[in-house]
């Protein structure tokens, strides 16, 4: 009788299984996270242990209700897909579930569909570098770049900071139309010899790359 019962010992083991392994969702709209729950049970007769879960890319997150799922338990993986900066793109994401379960030891879960883009502003500095080539402590340099609006909804400027010796004219046109463009108006005045570099920033309300950069080197001589 002893190793009758031994051998049902033995022969016990867990059993994963999953109504489902794809998701589509069809057409989600950018910004917004995608979000769906996987339910895992476990048919087998012993615990099944759930020992790892891993994405296939940083944009998924994984989140696991249970780590471990008694025989006729059930355990939600909540897979999150982070759509920003990705529309008009298609997308199709793995999870990879390890576990103790002898016959599926990993389990692999997909997600799928495509992000629709949402109207957002954009835009750019040109140019984005300017040589000053040599100039004499307090002299006066004057130069005009353009901020263009390349995107769907208008460009806003928020705020112009520089470092020191480059300072900005006073603006008067804080919104710029999609296809428009808007001159920013500047002066480099250096007050020490040496090599000189500066950056004037723009921020605005693009939402991938709210500072615009406009970046300012050369050499700085002895005034005559």
């Amino acid at each position: 009788m002893g190793s009758w019962i031994l051998m049902v010992t033995l022969l016990a083991f867990p059993r994963i299984a999953v109504p489902e392994t794809d998701y589509d969702f069809g057409t989600v709209e950018e910004g917004k996270p995608a979000v769906h729950i996987f339910k895992i049970y476990n048919h087998g007769e012993d615990t099944l242990v759930i020992q790892r879960v891993r994405s296939s890319c940083g944009c998924t997150a994984v989140l696991l209700s249970e780590k471990q799922i008694p025989p006729g338990g059930e355990a939600k993986v909540q897979v999150t897909f982070n759509t920003s900066g990705r529309g008009g793109q298609k997308f199709h994401k793995t999870v990879t579930i390890e576990s103790n379960d002898p016959k599926t030891p990993k389990l692999v879960l997909h997600i799928r569909g495509f992000v629709q883009a949402v109207p957002k502003p954009k835009g750019w500095i040109q140019p984005g570098f300017i040589n000053l080539d040599t100039l004499a402590v307090g002299d006066t340099w004057r130069g005009t770049v353009y901020l263009k609006s390349t995107g769907e909804k208008p460009l806003v400027i928020r705020e112009m900071v520089a470092t020191s010796g480059v300072q900005i004219e006073p603006w008067t046109q804080d919104t710029v139309p999609p296809g428009d463009s808007v001159e920013i108006h500047f002066s480099v005045v250096p007050v020490m010899p040496g090599r000189f570099e500066g950056v004037l920033v723009v921020k605005t309300n693009d939402p991938t790359v709210p500072q615009k950069f406009l970046r300012l080197a050369g050499q700085v001589k002895e005034a005559k």
